[in-house]
């Protein structure tokens, strides 16, 4: 995976996040799943209210990045995930520190009831259905020691700011057993991935994100309408059949984030097909 999104990469001067997962997207469609990445063709139409302790009153900021929706056809179980994604264009001199915003990582982590002020279409309880820590997470991607792209994957307990500001530096806590019980995570969720490999891995064998109830499934109705109406994508259709979500066209306000679908297979034989094309 590591050399195929590197092998893809032109310009490494010149990337943001939406090429690196329309890549992976790519990548995940050889044969080891199907996938597709739709982008955001709507500017700001992320935006949320919540209420942030930093400041003692309600905060408006972007939910996040990007979200994961992925199939598990195996197990009949669909799950949903909101990744906030970096670039890190320096080769960092620990691993890792980045830039970010302390209210992003406060929302991601605290897992508020949201106020959907903005009519963009997002359930009260999106961030705050579930136990499942992988609900929400910061996805980094970086330069290694040899100048070649690779990626961060971490739940927000992970991530620590320096300053309570929306313009500060932060730093990923290496990943412990101690820091792991703390967390308290579900049994079948990855908390952190520190490599391409070992994200794609924890993606496909579908242990990051968390189970949709029905609440979070007429939601996901509408982000598939939505990008169907945007791109007609036969992938849509078949997203909806193999999750039994279906389309739903009737909110024409609805506006969706960059989302990355996927439908998977969680099999044994499926790991070591991947272990095998991870190079």
């Amino acid at each position: 995976m590591k050399d195929y999104i590197n092998s893809k990469i032109e310009d490494k001067s010149n990337l943001d996040e939406e090429m690196l997962f329309s890549n992976l997207a790519d990548y995940l469609n050889k044969g080891i799943a199907k996938a597709l990445f739709a982008g955001n063709v709507h500017k700001h139409n992320g935006f949320i209210d919540y209420p942030s302790n930093i400041l003692g009153r309600s905060k408006k900021i972007e939910i996040a990045d990007l979200q994961i929706i992925n199939h598990d056809v195996t197990k009949n179980v669909t799950k949903i995930s909101f990744m906030q994604a970096k670039y890190k264009r320096e080769k960092p001199r620990r691993f890792l520190c980045f830039k970010g915003n302390a209210f992003q990582l406060e929302l991601l982590t605290i897992r508020p009831v949201i106020i959907d002020s903005y009519g963009l279409g997002f359930p009260s309880n999106i961030l705050s259905f579930t136990k499942y820590k992988t609900i929400s997470s910061f996805g980094i991607f970086y330069r290694d020691s040899d100048g070649r792209i690779d990626l961060l994957y971490s739940v927000p307990e992970n991530i620590e700011a320096s300053r309570a500001v929306e313009h500060t530096s932060m730093r990923y806590k290496k990943n412990t057993d101690s820091v792991t019980v703390a967390i308290q995570s579900m049994a079948d969720e990855t908390i952190t991935a520190e490599s391409m490999v070992e994200f794609q891995n924890a993606l496909l064998l579908n242990r990051i994100g968390a189970p949709v109830d029905i609440e979070i499934k007429g939601y996901i109705a509408k982000v598939l309408g939505s990008i169907y109406m945007s791109t007609s994508n036969t992938f849509i259709k078949e997203f909806s059949k193999e999750s039994g979500i279906k389309l739903n066209y009737d909110d024409e306000r609805f506006k969706y984030i960059s989302t990355l679908l996927i439908i998977s297979k969680s099999k044994d034989e499926l790991l070591t097909r991947m272990l095998k094309m991870a190079e």
